[in-house]
């Protein structure tokens, strides 16, 4: 049963990472003067990359809110601050 669990867990995971690069994709600033910022490419939407941490977030509170320095709880919170500090520097990004 506690594998099953696992499974779905991952499955639902999966699941809402397609969504989640659906959305970015569907997203993408187009502008000229994101392409001319970028150096040719699309940039993405302020809220992509803060969706994305609320999505790593949700599967991984357990990880990122307990004080046990195992090598899985250090790793989930290095990718959490990464992904979180990336999030907040591209919507002050966008804002400007």
């Amino acid at each position: 049963m506690k594998i099953l669990l696992r499974g779905l867990k991952l499955f639902v995971f999966l699941i809402s990472l397609y969504f989640w690069f659906f959305y970015a994709y569907q997203t993408l600033d187009r502008s000229p003067e994101a392409q001319q910022v970028s150096g040719g490419g699309y940039l993405p939407d302020k809220y992509s990359f803060l969706i994305l941490t609320a999505i790593v977030f949700v599967f991984n509170f357990r990880n990122i809110l307990t004080r046990k320095l195992s090598l899985g709880g250090v790793l989930a919170k290095i990718i959490f601050i990464v992904l979180l500090l990336l999030g907040v520097m591209a919507y002050f990004a966008a804002l400007k």
